[in-house]
């Protein structure tokens, strides 16, 4: 323990100067941000022509949701939709398009807004948190 002591006291200018300048270079980093407007507005493609990505681009790209991921990965393949919405809890499948959520029990199963694929009842539905009713034309509830 005095071997450190000894240490801090003998070398604590340096120790000072050292920190103040990891500081700074920290501060300047968060200054000049590597990724600029200017970098992205300047992305060009490899035949030199401008694609003008901006940051259109890149907030479009943000813009997909798992629950949208979800849906899309089951597409085309609607049995094991119904078995992947089952095991939604009803939060989740209140927000997932391809799901919907019976209006008796609370079972999340394959549909959309005309009600669940697999069920031909005329039966209350909830689709993304609302409730329909098809005996009314599939108004809201």
């Amino acid at each position: 323990m005095n071997e450190l002591c000894y240490f801090i006291k003998r070398y604590l200018i340096y120790i000072i100067i050292f920190l103040m300048i990891i500081f700074n270079i920290v501060l300047i980093i968060n200054k000049t941000s590597f990724y600029s407007d200017e970098l992205i507005e300047k992305f060009t493609s490899l035949d030199g022509t401008n694609n003008n990505l901006g940051f259109d681009m890149m907030n479009q790209l943000k813009l997909v949701k798992p629950t949208d991921s979800f849906c899309e990965s089951y597409m085309g393949s609607s049995n094991e939709l119904n078995i992947a919405c089952s095991s939604l809890t009803k939060n989740n499948c209140d927000i997932t398009p391809c799901c919907v959520r019976s209006f008796h029990g609370n079972k999340c199963q394959a549909g959309n807004n005309s009600g669940p694929t697999f069920i031909s009842k005329k039966t209350k539905f909830y689709h993304l948190g609302q409730c329909y009713d098809p005996t009314r034309g599939n108004s809201k509830c």
